[in-house]
């Protein structure tokens, strides 16, 4: 099962986040978010209450900020 991860594209945090999961082989489910008004929308606060960008959910796990997030996935996988 993939990893969801709520990126934005233009944001060099996520990018990195990304990178890091192409090197290391993870299947990523890509979730695009605009900040602005699809940052705070409900849905997205339910799993980031401080809709922070980039953000993963693994089976209900969710982390974010990119370093952290970058480590986990080295650990993990």
């Amino acid at each position: 099962m993939p990893i969801d991860i709520y990126s934005f594209n233009l944001s060099q945090f996520c990018r990195s986040v990304l990178m890091t999961a192409k090197h290391l082989n993870i299947d990523l489910n890509v979730i695009e978010v605009n900040p602005g008004p699809e940052q705070w929308s409900p849905e997205f606060l339910k799993v980031n209450p401080n809709h922070n960008l980039p953000t993963i959910n693994d089976n209900g796990f969710v982390l974010v900020e990119s370093r952290a997030i970058m480590q986990y996935l080295c650990n993990q996988y």
